[in-house]
């Protein structure tokens, strides 16, 4: 238990624990399986993603 600075009292801590990836109302079918097999893939653009960002976050200030 914490106190939270927002609420009154005490907020018990909560556990997430990770689930199978299921089909959703929008994710079902062909769209569901590309999902999965697009997270297999090595991620190649990982540094593009974060140059692109930094750049952002630099301009945003």
């Amino acid at each position: 238990m914490y106190k939270d600075k927002h609420l009154s009292g005490f907020v018990e801590e909560e556990k997430f624990m990770a689930t199978a990836i299921a089909p959703t109302p929008i994710l079902k079918g062909q769209d569901l399986v590309k999902l999965v097999t697009d997270l297999k893939k090595p991620d190649n653009n990982k540094d593009m993603r974060q140059k692109a960002l930094k750049a952002l976050l630099s301009i945003s200030k």
